[in-house]
């Protein structure tokens, strides 16, 4: 793996995704893997919302009983009246949540939303009226599937800077130059928030394909090569696995990355590794 020199460590930080859920076996269990992540002081930890959920109060309301960890809400704008928007947004700033991901979300079977917010931006601007929230949005360093150039994307992505969004998290990716040539692209663009990297760690390679095939990301060639044959169960896939994201993280760093944003899939065995190594290595 690889380490930097002692005299030449940077200051990397890195923040962690997680899926929730209401059902109480689960949520506890899930709790204790957010105090398993905490030992590793990610700057935040992030919890998602699938489109159609009310929204993930309850479950971050257990959370913070039991943690004190930074949390991030995403919070999807398609299913949700705007009176829905203001109840959900004041009892996450209630409960301390000042970290918000402004999503449009997928709409359920291609339908548009019934309500107000087509966009993100349209949340974006109903959320800073509401309370002065950290807005996060998503970024695609290959082009969102329904955007008609990754040039128009970008403009998209300005657009939700100019209308107060702070921090941009990207969709995930494979290879990393895919991902530093974005960076270029949207500084040239006059995007000057910062632009994370969304990293995925390959737990199950046919499931990881067929997310990648959803959104549009390339899985490169050689990764078809490196997991052919290998069980989803087996050491082996696992081992590949962290190569991935070392690969991925190092090449990054390299490049004068410091932040970090793992989708962890609620997984604890790489993702303790992977925190251990970031910790140590840079």
């Amino acid at each position: 793996m690889y380490l930097l020199s002692q005299n030449n460590q940077k200051n990397i930080n890195f923040s962690l995704e997680i899926f929730p859920t209401e059902n109480k076996y689960k949520l506890d269990s899930l709790c204790e893997t957010v105090n398993e992540y905490e030992k590793y002081l990610p700057t935040f930890i992030s919890i998602t919302e699938k489109p159609g959920n009310s929204s993930n109060i309850k479950v971050i309301d257990k959370i913070t009983s039991i943690s004190n960890i930074p949390l991030a809400a995403h919070l999807i704008g398609w299913d949700k009246k705007k009176d829905d928007i203001k109840t959900i947004a004041n009892k996450y700033w209630d409960l301390g949540i000042k970290r918000i991901l402004a999503l449009r979300g997928d709409p359920i079977n291609g339908i548009p939303s019934p309500y107000h917010f087509q966009h993100a931006s349209d949340l974006i601007e109903e959320l800073l009226k509401i309370r002065d929230f950290d807005i996060y949005v998503a970024a695609y360093p290959e082009k969102h599937p329904e955007a008609k150039s990754l040039d128009k994307d970008i403009d998209n992505l300005k657009r939700k800077q100019d209308l107060g969004a702070k921090v941009a998290i990207t969709q995930f990716f494979f290879d990393p130059e895919v991902f530093l040539n974005f960076r270029d692209l949207v500084v040239k663009k006059g995007i000057t928030m910062d632009i994370v990297p969304g990293i995925k760690p390959i737990l199950n390679f046919d499931h990881t394909c067929r997310m990648a095939e959803k959104c549009e990301a390339n899985v490169p060639h050689f990764l078809h090569k490196m997991f052919e044959n290998e069980s989803k169960e087996d050491l082996n896939q696992k081992l590949l696995a962290m190569n991935v994201l070392t690969h991925q993280v190092t090449r990054l760093i390299l490049e004068d990355v410091t932040t970090f944003h793992f989708f962890t899939l609620n997984e604890l065995v790489m993702t303790r590794q992977l925190c251990q190594w970031m910790k140590v290595a840079f």
